[in-house]
């Protein structure tokens, strides 16, 4: 079966080599000369389940209506406001229940957590390859914020380990943020959580995928 994958960011990149791993003729296409030039270029590279709930959360409407009224900020919407804009609102907002935010982080949690566990288990990349590191991260809160009153029970049920820190315990944890000028009231430390660049392994990913297209010629 030959395939075609548009887009060689990070979604299409790992597509391409699931899909040569499975035996398919695959072609990318992009309209970069290179994988990863868009926005997975400077995507954040966390592999991390332990933060990875549904933006969908209950007040996520109020927030996003007092963005858009210049009360406050968390949410960006740009312009023009489509008819296409407005009905993913709609179904954003009905997402945005109790039942509905902790279905959909419980769904996410998992996949997250059985991506994670592939990722660092028999990688098809070696972790050099793109900076990887399975050593934990750990998540702040500063003053006004704090992790959702569910985010314990939804990690605890998944069976990830993860450990609530207080100010004090987040400066044993990590004495570097004695030195930061904003101050952090609390922490959730997810230590099998992991990071990496983006950008280098969608190219490792495209690489790879062409050895084995090259090997099964």
């Amino acid at each position: 079966m030959h395939v075609i994958v548009v887009g060689a960011g990070i979604a299409g990149a790992t597509t391409a080599l699931a899909l040569a791993q499975e035996g398919c003729s695959v072609s990318i296409i992009d309209a970069a000369p290179s994988p990863a030039m868009g926005a997975s270029f400077a995507n954040a590279g966390l592999i991390s389940p332990g933060h990875c709930f549904s933006w969908a959360e209950p007040g996520v409407m109020t927030m996003a209506a007092k963005s858009l009224l210049g009360w406050g900020d968390g949410i960006g919407i740009c312009q023009p406001w489509t008819p296409a804009l407005l009905r993913w609102g709609a179904l954003f907002a009905r997402e945005s229940t109790r039942e509905r935010w902790l279905a959909n982080s419980k769904a996410a949690l998992a996949l997250a957590s059985y991506s994670r566990d592939i990722q660092f288990g028999t990688p098809a990349i070696p972790v050099d390859a793109y900076g990887g590191q399975h050593a934990g991260i750990l998540y702040l809160y500063g003053p006004d914020h704090a992790p959702s009153t569910h985010d314990a029970a939804l990690l605890r049920g998944a069976g990830e380990a993860f450990a609530q820190l207080d100010a004090e315990q987040l400066l044993q944890h990590e004495p570097l943020l004695r030195q930061a000028r904003v101050h952090f009231s609390q922490g959730v430390y997810c230590p099998n959580d992991g990071t990496g660049d983006a950008a280098r392994y969608a190219a490792a990913c495209v690489e790879h995928a062409i050895r084995i297209r090259q090997q099964s010629v």
